[in-house]
Parts: structure tokens; C-alpha cells; sequence
């Protein structure tokens, strides 16, 4: 079961990046291909093409056998999928700039599609060989991902929105196992994001399992290592061997999106190196969109700390915001940087916002950092308020 500590750095992460981030995010190429799905705690659209045919000729499924309900299940859950990604098009594009609309939507869906696989995995664990069959057949890759995620009960709804379960590895038969062992290994990269999907609900993961995640985190292609990243925030521990590998490519990977993701992980890791790793970011990019993320990521640092963990090195960390704020910042970044500078007590991170106001570039970043300035200087300390100030409602 996910944690109450985890949730909580999830709510912190959330309110850190605030409107703002949201903006900040919307400046890049919606159309860009390694720009990350929508996400509410798991994938819920593969980034797998969809067939043309999909939807409209149901006679390009795998033929159903008169012996296996499971195929049938299967063939059903093929033509949702492909109906709803239809759907889903066309709401997105009618609704582009509502995002409340998006995200109501999003859940929404989410709840269709655990209505629909409902019982499913009772089915995978009878027939494993048909499941695989349905996995590896190209025809179906725009649907896998969902399968693996949503298919073995690691989700149940709870109070409007879904709620992450984790089921032991040892509940899970062998030959389901190495099916998907064998996916991580030779499958095309959307079987391997599957793969990682169904992983990603286990718990009590092996040895033999990091082996694999460390291999798929050197994958060549990128949208593989942003998705073994991804599970940084589902797995309770990362080995030293993949954390290495994080970092690598944190600092290496040709893909942004992939170096963002790697930030992002850092803020569910325990490990004090993870913390050297977000200052080091923090200090040496360049680019606003890239870096906000690893200053994004520290307030779990903050939180952590506040709860007798690893202690912050506030200074450096002051010193790494001065740093960006330097490099011409458009009013939304800026924004993000002063709620996180906040996070340190007034008596040393007033300079900072006072530097923040210097550097504002409109008028308007400029009264909100003010006004953040006379609250602070009148004993204000809630993050919620202060941000409130920040990102004041329209």
C-alpha cells in the first residue's frame, strides 16, 4: 500500500509547482514526442500508435478460441481502448486550456477502465499464454500499457479517485513473472514500458528484477529510460547500482524530458547523494524549463528533513536559486523559485526574495513578490498562503 509519507511529498510536490509550473510546462511543444502523457499516479494512455483500423474493423483482432474467455476479455478491452483514445482526442483538442476539465476527464476514464477489466487478472493467471499472445501482437500495442497497469488490481477507487495497492511478488505465479521478465529483455519499447508498468505495482521485488530496471534505465531508446524512472516513485528503494544509473543519465541523456524525469525521481529517494545530485542541477543548467524541476523536487528534501531525515545544505541550496534567478527569468519561474526559497526560515531566505523582486520582469510578478514580502516580514510562514499570493486565483 503507498504510504502516508508518500503521499504527503506527492501533495508537497504538487503544491511547490503550483499554476505556475503548469504554465511553465504548456511553453513547450505540446506535439513534442518525448513530452510525458498526462498522469494521475499511473500511465493511462500508451504513447503507442493506433491502428486505423482499430475501431472500425473489429475482424483484425486476434480470432477469439472457442476455450478462452480470456481472449474474448481481451478482444473486448482492444475496442474500448480504441474508442476512448478517439474520444479522448476530441475532448482534449475541444478543451485545451481548461485543465480542471482535463483532469475530471481524466479520472473519469481511469474509472471506465477499472470497470472494464474488472476481473480480468483472474483470467491472465488461467491463460498466461494468451495473454502474452494479445502483448506481443503489434496490432495491440496502443492498449498494452493500460492492461499491465490497470489489469492485476494495483488500483481501487477510493473517495473519487484512484488509490495504488501493491500485491506481493510471491502472489504471482512464475510463468507470469518470467513472461514479463522476458518482455524487459527482448520486447519492442512499448512491451518494455509495459512490462515496467506491471512491475511497478509489485512488491518485494528480487535481485533479478533491478538487474533488468538498471538495463532498461542504458536503454537507447529514451522513452524506455523515462518510464524506468518513472518507477523510482512506485518502488519503495532504489539499489545503489540503478541509482547510479539514474544519475548517469540525469546528467547525460540527450532527452530533456528524460533529465527532468531523472530530477523528479530524486525527490523519492532517501539517499543523501540524491540531494548533492538536485544542488549539482540546480548550479550548472541553464535552461528555466529543465532546472525548475530539480528545484521542484527539493521540497521533499525540505520535508524530509522537517521529519528527521537527511538535513538540508540551506545554504547551498539558497545560494543555487540566486544562481538561476541571474538568468533572465520569465514571472512564472521566478514565482517557483521564491515559494521554494521560502522553504528556508525568513532570517535567511528574505535576501533571496528581495533579490527575486529586484528581477522581476513585469509588473505584476513584481506586486505579488512584494506583497509576499510584506507577509514574510509580518511572521507569515504557510507555504499555502504565501503561494496563494504567487498564484493568486483569476
Amino acid at each position: 500500500m503507498i504510504s502516508k509519507s508518500a503521499v504527503a511529498v506527492a501533495a508537497i510536490l504538487f503544491l511547490a509547482a503550483g499554476a505556475g509550473f503548469t504554465a511553465l510546462a504548456a511553453s513547450r511543444s505540446a506535439s513534442s514526442p518525448s513530452s510525458p502523457s498526462t498522469r494521475t499516479g499511473a500511465v493511462l494512455a500508451s504513447e503507442a500508435p493506433l491502428p486505423a483500423d482499430a475501431k472500425t474493423d473489429p475482424g483484425k483482432e486476434a480470432p477469439t478460441a472457442a476455450d478462452s474467455p480470456l481472449q474474448g476479455r481481451l478482444n473486448r478491452f482492444r475496442t474500448w481502448v480504441a474508442e476512448w483514445h478517439a474520444d479522448r482526442k476530441l475532448f482534449m483538442e475541444a478543451h485545451i486550456l481548461d485543465h480542471k476539465a482535463q483532469y475530471a476527464y481524466v479520472l473519469e476514464k481511469q474509472k471506465e477502465l477499472m470497470l472494464e477489466l474488472g476481473d480480468i487478472n483472474a483470467l491472465i493467471l488461467k491463460d498466461p499464454e494468451t495473454f502474452f499472445r494479445f502483448l506481443k501482437d503489434p496490432e495491440n500495442e496502443f492498449c498494452v500499457s493500460e492492461l499491465t497497469e490497470y489489469g492485476f488490481g494495483f488500483y481501487k477507487w477510493n473517495n473519487g479517485s484512484p488509490y495504488g495497492m501493491k500485491l506481493e511478488y510471491s502472489s504471482f505465479p512464475q510463468v507470469l513473472i518470467d513472461g514479463f521478465y522476458e518482455l524487459l529483455r527482448t520486447g519492442t519499447p512499448a512491451l518494455k514500458m509495459a512490462a515496467l508498468g506491471f512491475f511497478g505495482g509489485v512488491s518485494g521485488l528480487p535481485p533479478e528484477f533491478t538487474t533488468h530496471w538498471t538495463a532498461l534505465i542504458n536503454d537507447a531508446d529514451q522513452r524506455v529510460v523515462h518510464r524506468s524512472l518513472q518507477l523510482v516513485s512506485q518502488l519503495s528503494s532504489v539499489p545503489k547500482e540503478t541509482l547510479d544509473a539514474v544519475f548517469v543519465v540525469g546528467r547525460a541523456s540527450p532527452d530533456v524530458e528524460v533529465r527532468r524525469e531523472a530530477a523528479t525521481a530524486m525527490g523519492w529517494v532517501t539517499d543523501p547523494a540524491s540531494q548533492s545530485f538536485l544542488l549539482e542541477r540546480m548550479e550548472t543548467v541553464m535552461d528555466a524549463y529543465e532546472v525548475t524541476s530539480s528545484v521542484v523536487a527539493m521540497y521533499s528534501k525540505f520535508y524530509a528533513a522537517s521529519r528527521g531525515g537527511h538535513p538540508v545544505d540551506e545554504g547551498r541550496f539558497l545560494r543555487a536559486i540566486v544562481g538561476i534567478m541571474n538568468r533572465e527569468l520569465d514571472g512564472g519561474s521566478l514565482k517557483i523559485l521564491v515559494g521554494a526559497a521560502l522553504m528556508v526560515p525568513p532570517s535567511k531566505s528574505r535576501p533571496v526574495v528581495e533579490r527575486a523582486l529586484a528581477v522581476a520582469p513585469d509588473l505584476a510578478c513584481r506586486d505579488q513578490i512584494g506583497r509576499v514580502l510584506q507577509k514574510i516580514d509580518a511572521g507569515e510562514t504557510d507555504q499555502k498562503t504565501i503561494n496563494g499570493l504567487l498564484w493568486p486565483s483569476p
